[in-house]
């Protein structure tokens, strides 16, 4: 599993800042994420003084963003669609 989640973490941060596939990176950047609070960060709580979930949450509000949004004039995804 930690591979799979390092996989989508890094696949969709590269898809990301080349801005190719955006709401896909943004699904993967979500999951890896959510991975991350259900196994280290959501005990500690929400605070990230507290290596709590914070952080992680708000990582994911960005990325849900992007998806509502959609990409920008300079991605790869508005040059190629």
């Amino acid at each position: 599993m930690a591979f799979f989640a390092a996989l989508s973490e890094i696949g969709g941060g590269l898809l990301l800042a080349l801005g190719l596939l955006t709401p896909l990176a943004s699904i993967m950047i979500i999951a890896a994420m959510v991975a991350a609070i259900i196994t280290v960060t959501g005990r500690n709580g929400y605070w990230i003084t507290n290596n709590g979930a914070e952080y992680n949450i708000l990582i994911i509000f960005v990325a849900i963003a992007i998806i509502i949004v959609g990409p920008g004039k300079y991605s790869l995804d508005y040059l190629l669609f």
